[in-house]
Order: C-alpha cells, then structure tokens, then sequence
C-alpha cells in the first residue's frame, strides 16, 4: 500500500513540474498594462491598424504579443526595450512555397507536414523569412526549421 501511494505521489509530483515546465516555456499570460510601453509601441509602429489580443512574458524576460491585422493573426517577439525580435504566422500547408517542400523532402523523404509556421526574424534593419515545419516521418514527429530556399537551418 505504501508503495501503491508513494507511485501515484511521485507521478503527481512528476505531472505537476511537467505542467509548470511547458507553462514557464511558452511564457505567461501578461495584462497589456504590464507590458513595458516601449515593447508596446514597437509593435504598434510597425502594425498600427493592428489590436493586440493578448500578451505573454517569456522566461527570458520578451515578450511575446499576439496581434491581428486585418485577417492575419500573427505573434511578434520584441524585448522590453522595444527592439522586435521576430514576427510567427500560422500558415497553410498550400501556402508554403515550392522549394521549401522540395527541400524538406530532400531531408527526409516521405515526410507529411502536420503544422507550419512562416518566421520573420528581425535583426536590426535585416529580416530574415524561415519556415518551421511540425513534420511526421517513419512514425515520429519532428521539428524542422527551412530558410526560403529549402535550406535546412540548424
């Protein structure tokens, strides 16, 4: 009996610090009032017809603003100090381009694409496009990161 009770604690107590753990990764839920208002209005400067829907803080101290504009839903990373860091749009598979399929086929033959991700990478004035691809191959399911070309991005 002892042993039957310190197993469902332990998986308890696994389940408990699994959960905070995926939690603490994805960030944390923020009121707008408690972003720092450069972070704000660097997000407003570059999409001002846009509504911020939500924000969330990041382990590493960004932040993370779920915006709409017009019909696009995008999330753009920016650092308290207002400095955009990247810009992630959730897209169809239809709308993935050519090289990039052809260069993830080429990288693992087979694969189906389950959810894609077109990322914007801001650094400074340059911005760089790259799509991160949840892909399923041989019955595992796998994270893969293509520049425009079809490159692999380690």
């Amino acid at each position: 009996m002892n042993v039957r009770l310190s197993c469902r604690s332990g998986l308890g107590l696994f389940l408990v610090v699994a959960i905070t753990a995926g939690i603490a990764a994805a960030g944390v839920r923020v009121k707008l009032e408690d972003v720092p208002k450069p972070a704000v209005k660097a997000v407003q400067d570059r999409f001002p017809k846009a509504t911020i829907r939500y924000a969330d803080k990041e382990t590493n101290g960004n932040y993370e603003l779920a915006i709409k504009d017009g019909e696009q839903l995008l999330d753009v990373g920016v650092t308290p100090e207002g400095k955009l860091l990247n810009i992630k749009e959730e897209v169809a598979e239809d709308k993935v381009p050519k090289a990039v399929k052809d260069g993830l086929q080429k990288k693992h033959a087979g694969a189906k694409i389950v959810e894609t991700e077109k990322v914007i990478v801001i650094d400074g004035k340059k911005e760089k496009v790259t799509y991160e691809l949840k892909i399923k191959v041989d019955n595992k399911t796998l994270e893969v990161v293509l520049d425009e070309a079809g490159k692999v991005v380690e």
